[in-house]
């Protein structure tokens, strides 16, 4: 099982440390892999002026669709210069591999720099209570996840299981469906 999960293609999420999530997503990128890290826009003051920069919502968590034996080989390779770990599944003990369908309603909702999105962490999210959706319109369509409510506002919360989750903004009846 150990040798088949090692050749196993996906996205999984990575946890850099000491603020190198930008760095490591670069060399994971230079390595042939796909990256997505969620960003916005933040007011830097610098000098008296004020300019907005993007910069990482979440830091230390890279996400990356390759392959296990990939990650192996530069975790290695960083590990004297930037330190990086997998999220690991609590009951197998293997890294989580994120599905396809739930990482890109992810990326179609925490990519979009909405500045009314919600980052939030695993434990601040509650599916006992709410429907499946999918968004049918406007700029999360496509997306799919829970429909919570979060700080007294219907939203689309996305999940990646054990790793985190990203709320949109209020979302009206007639932009979702119920789906399973």
């Amino acid at each position: 099982l150990s040798k088949m999960y090692n050749d196993l293609t996906g996205w999984f999420a990575v946890r850099t440390m000491y603020r190198n999530d930008l760095n490591v997503g670069r060399y994971l990128e230079a390595q042939g892999a796909e990256v997505f890290i969620p960003m916005h826009y933040v007011d830097v003051k610098r000098g008296g002026a004020v300019r907005q920069v993007l910069e990482p919502v979440v830091r230390n968590i890279v996400f990356t669709r390759t392959c296990r034996s990939l990650l192996d080989r530069v975790k290695k390779e960083l590990e004297s210069k930037w330190a990086i770990r997998l999220f690991m599944n609590r009951e197998t003990h293997e890294p989580i591999l994120i599905p396809e369908e739930q990482m890109r309603s992810f990326i179609a909702v925490a990519g979009s720099y909405d500045e009314q999105l919600l980052f939030l962490g695993t434990d601040e999210v509650n599916y006992k209570v709410g429907d499946r959706i999918r968004v049918i319109a406007g700029p999360f369509r496509g997306a799919q996840g829970r429909l919570l409510r979060v700080k007294g506002h219907k939203r689309l919360v996305v999940e990646i299981e054990d790793v985190m989750a990203v709320a949109t903004t209020y979302l009206p009846p007639r932009m979702i469906e119920r789906i399973g």
